[in-house]
């Protein structure tokens, strides 16, 4: 197969996954939870956006194949790659911190940890 095809089928691939993963996402608006509907919110969170960050390298081989195919002397196409690439980073930060970091500081709150009681700061 060649690059062209595996590069658009990657595109494609890419974004289907972002598309899946914005319709599967968690709102939040949630109101008052148990810690049993806090745990399982917490395991669809981290599964939605780990879903998220996969489709990442996906859709930036995408676009580098469309880069080379695109490649022209102004080298326009390379920077709109290079500012893709820093999307994706940002992207993949928001993703780990909403869907990793976050539920994991949520569940500590809701079991009441003495680390993490917000009256002593």
């Amino acid at each position: 197969m060649k690059d062209n095809r595996l590069g658009g089928i990657a595109l494609v691939a890419g974004a289907v996954a972002g598309m899946i993963t914005m319709s599967l996402h968690p709102s939040g608006h949630h109101g008052i939870m148990s810690q049993g509907d806090m745990r399982a919110l917490a395991r669809w969170t981290k599964a939605v956006h780990g879903l998220g960050i996969l489709s990442l390298p996906l859709t930036f081989l995408g676009a580098l194949a469309l880069t080379r195919r695109l490649a022209a002397p102004n080298r326009l196409a390379v920077a709109a790659l290079v500012v893709n690439g820093f999307a994706s980073v940002a992207i993949m930060i928001a993703a780990s911190m909403s869907g990793f970091v976050a539920p994991a500081v949520m569940s500590k709150l809701v079991a009441g940890d003495p680390m993490t009681d917000l009256r002593r700061l």
